[in-house]
């Protein structure tokens, strides 16, 4: 049985791609309000937020689609953009 709370899971998982300085981060949020603080502090360190299906707070993301499928072409579009 483990007790992983998912919210602060995803949380720490922003963050550690943003350790990793990765280019883009494509997330579904599983909650738009909580992940707010870490998805605004990686795009303020230059990453780009694609985010899916689970629309996040205004100015959290850079490109919102609405399903997975559309997630790799959206990346693309945001990766052409350095």
């Amino acid at each position: 049985n483990c007790d992983v709370n998912p919210i602060e899971y995803q949380m720490l998982g922003v963050n550690e791609f943003a350790a990793e300085n990765v280019d883009v981060i494509a997330i579904h949020a599983n909650h738009s309000e909580a992940l707010e603080s870490v998805l605004t502090a990686a795009r303020g360190i230059g990453i780009r937020i694609c985010a899916w299906e689970c629309e996040v707070q205004e100015g959290c993301f850079d490109t919102y689609v609405d399903t997975a499928s559309e997630v790799p072409d959206a990346v693309l579009e945001l990766l052409e953009l350095e």
